[in-house]
């Protein structure tokens, strides 16, 4: 199947960045792009094939080869249900995480593909424990000794809701709950594994909202010991932030620095980012406000080979519809970008209603975000003048 057409994106100056729309699939009600992966069997890495994960008609994975014009869009995983999270493992596997609808619930489901997504089997189900309550995987990572790690909510019968993750070791080929919040009113989101670095010694992270008393947090949760034990490294939230702090995404660059997106929902809602130069031992806030729109949600981050690092999200003004919105860190200034809107927001004059969701970035710093714009499934692409 191939992408219906390209949407014109808004021109800069000659010379200047743009962001290329790569695929437009169909129009679909029920289309929705949450994540996207690098191909890590592409042929010709200088122009990596994709994976984007979500929802739609065409399947919830779908594969991209970039080296035709346009860009050639086939399924990869066209069983029911919503992927949310890609990953891969350094053997080779691939790893689709989401949910399945099944009557009035959601099921969390992991699949693996073995075979470079030719094929998937589902190997983690929440049918087989926790079949009373809705549940979903939010979150997707792996370390280096083979686990795998899946972090999202779980719901009991009386519709309490707990932040779960649970660990699949030997490749995702055993799974067991390695950490649930021993209280509800939690959601657990994005994850990142980070390499041991000579300022710290990494670990998995999963990234999250608890309630421990009356005020949601903004949460992160490390584990240095492949998920026998959590420790709770970042709980933040203002005076401000009374109707709760809310973390989302997670990433981390090669200087093993971590930074985690996320919002909250008091006033006007802003979006931030948090920093962690020390294996998430302190945390300093580098980006607290966001003054674009009456309602802002950071969804994703993703850092590029160079240290900078783009945060994905939605933001709306009063009376006006959501709209596709990137930032980007830069680091050789460590500031926020002064980019004009039509990098900014490059759907503003296209889209009624258009949320980036799912972002990442390639060897050669590429970045790709996959989002939704008036029911179509869009993959864009920025690149450096």
């Amino acid at each position: 199947m191939q992408a219906a057409f390209l949407l014109v994106t808004a021109m800069l100056p000659a010379g200047a960045q743009t962001w290329d729309t790569i695929v437009a699939m169909d129009p679909d009600y029920s289309a929705a792009g949450y994540s996207v992966m690098v191909d890590p069997f592409s042929s010709d890495p200088s122009w990596p094939d994709l994976f984007i994960g979500g929802s739609g008609s065409y399947g919830q994975v779908l594969h991209i080869d970039q080296s035709t014009e346009p860009a050639t869009t086939t399924p990869a995983l066209t069983a029911a249900g919503q992927t949310q999270r890609l990953a891969k493992d350094s053997v080779g596997n691939l790893y689709s995480a989401g949910y399945e609808r099944r009557g009035d619930r959601s099921y969390w489901q992991v699949r693996k593909s073995s075979n470079g997504g030719a094929s998937w089997v589902v190997v983690d189900d929440a049918g087989a424990w926790n079949k009373d309550g809705s549940s979903s995987v939010q979150g997707l990572t792996t370390d280096l000794a083979g686990n795998v790690y899946a972090s999202g909510t779980a719901s009991d019968r009386q519709g309490k809701q707990f932040w779960v993750i649970r660990r699949g070791a030997n490749q995702g080929q055993s799974w067991a709950t390695c950490y649930k919040s021993s209280k509800p009113l939690a959601t657990g989101m994005g994850m990142a594994f980070v390499a041991p670095m000579d300022a710290h010694a990494g670990g998995v992270f999963a990234v999250g909202s608890l309630t421990e008393t009356k005020t949601t947090q903004w949460s992160v949760l490390r584990s240095k010991d492949a998920g026998v034990s959590w420790q709770w490294v970042d709980a933040w939230g203002t005076s401000k932030m009374k109707g709760g702090a809310h973390a989302r995404a997670i990433t981390a660059d090669g200087a093993g620095n971590v930074y985690v997106a996320g919002y909250d929902v008091m006033g006007i809602p802003a979006w931030y980012v948090r920093l962690s130069r020390d294996g998430g031992s302190t945390w300093q806030t580098i980006l607290a406000d966001y003054t674009d729109g009456d309602y802002n949600r950071a969804d994703d981050i993703a850092s590029d080979p160079w240290g900078n690092v783009y945060v994905a999200g939605m933001t709306q003004q009063a009376g006006n519809g959501a709209e596709w919105t990137i930032r980007r860190w830069d680091a050789p200034t460590q500031s926020w970008d002064q980019w004009p809107d039509a990098l900014r927001h490059p759907l503003s004059s296209q889209a009624n209603v258009s949320v980036a969701r799912g972002i990442v970035c390639d060897a050669l710093a590429r970045v790709y975000v996959t989002g939704t714009a008036d029911s179509q499934w869009l993959v864009q692409r920025l690149e450096l003048p």
